[in-house]
């Protein structure tokens, strides 16, 4: 082996497109940047001295000079200068091991470990210069061979490398780093897999072949259906047209049981079809504008990919199109109808033109009804964060002060979601006080464009002004498909101990659930446990019955910071609608760092405190402050209610202290003194005297 530089050769100089960090693009709508650019000259220098950064702010490079993310446009107008594998799962094998059998069938190229890389699972990249440029359905062919080729090898290469988009991360030093240049015989031709190539391209042909024929086979079938009296060319084209084959069609990359959207910059696949296959359900964002909004994504039918990707969203011309290609010599405009299904054209008849059917305003009503495929699409739950965050569910998390959730959520799991999955976050905060909002500031940076801190007091207004942003978006029917909406802390929105302002501020959270969010509140626990040592959430019992998850966080001592373990146990007190586990984090006492433990930490019975007895004046203090977070004149039905029936304070020492420390409204003079007045039928409200 001989090493050089090679600093005069012309496939070094061509500059790539590169970036930082998942969602660096010129198209994100929050915080558009424009591409830079990058040298295999470069690269080859960064291996040697590698910066050390966070995902989010690493570097990546498509290894193009076309300035584009989408896989598409690489794929019909990209030049490509060299091929990458990604090894992930590296079987046990070392990085010294690695480039050993890579030289099995590689001349020319630069490795190194990635920035996950441990001793124990040495994970690499493999950049291969090309001597001349590719066009990006050429890098798509050549990449399946090298990936191909290393298999044989021993080595299992990531085959999401195979997507004309996909980003490679650069040299950035970890736990673990070690990188290598392989020069022998000059940056390889294409033409060195000649063999590879023809066999590839048959394979290519003979499948668009089949393509072609199962689709001119379907149009024929739809042809059919319309001559025996279906009325609609949407109904006869999701008849006839497979959803899977229509979805390769229009470029979804299949992962399984599941589809990698051409428009998804992720890399993570995240559509799925019913049971019965005739519906998709995209998790992608950027999918949005195709199908309609649901809690869980976007879902559509094959016409609705027809409608997108074939005749640019617009309906109207693809129903025309459609009746053309099915045998109809004109087709009428769509007709409004307030009840018809989206997926619906108006009957049509080839003599007299569209029929106009009169329609019953009961089914108006039944045609809104929740049908099997909406259902079925639902399957299992989808997690945005494993065992906490659901998509499309109303969580409520509860920890004591002090407790960790903040500094989790702001700190760990939103750094994490993005990292994992194309959303967009608003973390909308309340509840910080002004000494943290530099650091925090920093924190959200570094987060990137699609996570958003909203902090309404530093604008000189209150928390009523985000709900009212928040009621404006369900009036204008907003499509929130992709976003996670944080709220910190629950009681800066509402009176949790006043029904009328839980019970409105609940039914605004499934409004956006519905839009197609996913929604955390956080939430404080009582400064009492309840018999069984629980923690035991803040407020009336609204605020659980009217959420989908209500879970714990159990904080629990640790020698160098808190470890805070998670309650999903509904004997415990928790809430939980999907098959939960137990996690924990640690949060260090200095730096705040938060990490996750591998294995959840069991919670103690009583999580470190004694057991002790609710004293009279704990239960006096909760009266208290449940009266005066009320409407001020609370009943007794609703103090047992609460009290009692959902926060555990034990109904004979409930009513011992009540009937001692309340006295008739007459007799009330002190400040802080709990009093009563009797109502017409005889029940007693209770009251405080203001300071």
């Amino acid at each position: 082996m001989r090493q050089e530089t090679h600093s005069g050769r012309e496939w070094r100089a061509a500059v790539l497109c590169s970036g930082y960090g998942q969602w660096h693009s010129p198209k994100n709508k929050k915080n558009p940047r424009d591409y830079v650019g990058i040298t295999l000259s470069k690269i080859e220098a960064m291996m040697a001295d590698p910066r050390s950064a966070e995902k989010q702010d690493a570097q990546w490079v498509i290894f193009s000079t076309l300035p584009s993310r989408v896989h598409a446009e690489q794929r019909k107008q990209g030049r490509f200068h060299a091929l990458w594998a990604d090894i992930d799962e590296t079987g046990g094998i070392t990085f010294d091991e690695i480039i050993e059998r890579a030289n099995g069938c590689l001349l020319e190229y630069l490795a190194y470990t990635s920035r996950s890389a441990t001793k124990e699972k040495q994970k690499a990249r493999i950049i291969v210069p090309l001597a001349v440029p590719v066009s990006g359905e050429h890098f798509v062919m050549l990449q399946k061979i090298l990936n191909d080729k290393l298999q044989l090898e021993g080595i299992a290469p990531d085959r999401a490398t195979e997507r004309a988009g996909q980003v490679c991360y650069l040299p950035n030093k970890g736990e673990y780093y070690r990188h290598h240049a392989e020069m022998f015989g000059g940056p390889m031709h294409p033409s060195a897999w000649g063999d590879e190539i023809t066999k590839e391209q048959q394979h290519c042909e003979a499948a668009k072949m089949a393509a072609q024929e199962r689709r001119e086979q379907a149009r024929a079938k739809a042809t059919r259906r319309m001559q025996s009296g279906c009325k609609s060319p949407i109904d006869a084209y999701n008849s006839e047209y497979d959803l899977p084959s229509a979805l390769d069609w229009h470029g979804y990359s299949r992962r399984g049981n599941r589809w990698l959207s051409p428009n998804s910059q992720s890399g993570a696949p995240g559509v799925t079809l019913s049971a019965d296959g005739k519906k998709w359900l995209s998790t992608h964002g950027s999918d949005a504008g195709i199908g309609q909004p649901t809690a869980n994504g976007t879902m559509g039918d094959a016409f609705d990919l027809f409608i997108f990707y074939e005749h640019h969203g617009d309906r109207n011309t693809a129903i025309k199109a459609a009746g053309k290609m099915f045998g109809l010599e004109r087709m009428p405009s769509p007709q409004p109808d307030s009840f018809a299904c989206d997926n619906e054209a108006p009957p049509f008849d080839s003599e007299n033109g569209p029929k106009q059917e009169k329609k019953s305003i009961i089914g108006g009503l039944i045609s809104l009804a929740v049908g099997k495929e909406y259902t079925e699409m639902l399957g299992e739950e989808s997690w945005l964060f494993p065992n906490v965050i659901i998509r499309g569910q109303i969580h409520v998390i509860i920890a004591k002060t002090g407790g960790g959730k903040s500094t989790i959520f702001f700190d760990y799991i939103s750094p994490w979601i993005l990292d994992h999955h194309d959303v967009e976050i608003l973390y909308m905060d309340c509840d910080s006080p002004a000494s943290d909002h530099k650091v925090m500031f920093q924190k959200a940076e570094k987060n990137g464009s699609n996570f958003h801190w909203i902090n309404p007091i530093t604008h000189g207004k209150g928390p009523e002004a985000l709900i009212g942003t928040l009621e404006s978006l369900v009036k204008q029917k907003e499509n929130l498909t992709g976003r996670f909406l944080i709220l910190d802390t629950l009681k800066k929105f509402i009176n949790l101990m006043d029904k009328q302002s839980v019970k409105p501020f609940f039914v605004l959270m499934r409004q956006l659930v519905s839009l197609g969010a996913t929604i955390a509140l956080l939430g404080h626990a009582n400064k009492y446990r309840d018999g069984g040592g629980n923690l035991v959430f803040e407020g009336v019992g609204d605020v659980q019955s009217d959420t989908d998850a209500l879970i714990f966080f159990e904080r629990i001592g640790s020698i160098n910071g808190i470890d805070i373990t998670t309650v999903v146990d509904p004997d415990r007190g928790a809430k939980v609608r999907g098959l939960f586990e137990p996690v924990s984090f640690h949060i260090e006492h200095d730096t705040r760092l938060v990490t996750q433990h591998q294995q959840a930490i069991p919670v103690p019975d009583w999580c470190g405190e004694k057991k002790r007895k609710i004293s009279s004046e704990d239960v006096e203090d909760v009266l208290r402050d449940f009266i005066t977070g009320g409407t001020g004149h609370v009943k007794r039905s609703e103090i047992i209610e609460s009290l009692n029936k959902v926060q555990g304070i034990p109904y004979n020492k409930l009513l011992s202290v009540l009937n001692a420390c309340a006295c008739h409204e007459k007799l009330a003079v002190h400040p802080g003194q709990i009093f009563f007045s009797v109502g017409q039928r005889g029940e007693k409200s209770y009251s405080v005297v203001g300071e």
